[in-house]
C-alpha cells in the first residue's frame, strides 16, 4: 500500500529567496523510495524536487522575497505516494532592501503559520517580519526596519 504521510517540521531556515523543507523519516518500514517536495504560489506550482529515502531535508531556492508560498511533502514507495502534508510560509524580507511600505504592511498583518492545514506540522513557522528572530512581531521589529530605512537616506 501507499506510505503513511511523513511528519514535517517547521521549514527552516526561511530566507528572502529560499526555504528548507524538513521532515522526520517515516517510522515504519513502508519501503520508502524517496520524498517529493513541492512549492506553490497561488495554486501555481513553482518548484517540484525529489529527495532520497534517507533524506530529511531539501532546500528550495529561487523564491521571491516577501511572498506567500505553500510547501507540500509526500513520501513515495513502489505502491504510490502518501497524502501530502502542507504548510503555508512567507519568505523573509531583506531588511536592507528598499521595500519599506511592504514591510510595514506585513507588520500589521495577522500571522497564521499553521492555517487550516496544520495537521502533521510540528511547531510553527516564524513570521517573515520577525526581523530580530525573537519569536514575536512587535515594535522592536518596526524600529529595526525604520532604522535601516533611515540609514539608507
Amino acid at each position: 500500500s501507499a506510505p503513511s504521510a511523513p511528519v514535517m517540521t517547521v521549514p527552516a531556515p526561511i530566507t528572502s529567496d529560499s526555504a528548507q523543507a524538513n521532515w522526520d523519516s517515516n517510522p515504519d518500514n513502508e519501503g520508502i523510495t524517496g520524498y517529493r517536495v513541492e512549492v506553490a504560489q497561488d495554486s501555481v506550482l513553482i518548484a517540484s524536487m525529489e529527495a532520497s529515502a534517507t533524506a530529511t531535508n531539501l532546500v528550495v531556492e529561487g523564491l521571491a522575497q516577501g511572498n506567500d508560498y505553500t510547501l507540500s511533502l509526500v513520501a513515495l514507495n513502489a505502491n504510490g505516494e502518501s497524502e501530502p502534508v502542507t504548510v503555508a510560509f512567507t519568505t523573509r524580507y531583506d531588511r536592507h532592501d528598499s521595500q519599506l511600505d511592504t514591510l510595514l504592511e506585513r507588520l500589521s498583518r495577522e500571522w497564521n503559520p499553521s492555517g487550516e492545514n496544520g495537521v502533521g506540522l510540528q511547531s510553527e513557522v516564524p513570521s517573515p517580519v520577525d526581523i530580530n528572530l525573537d519569536g514575536v512581531v512587535n515594535g522592536e521589529d518596526t524600529l529595526l526596519i525604520l532604522e535601516d530605512h533611515l540609514n539608507r537616506l
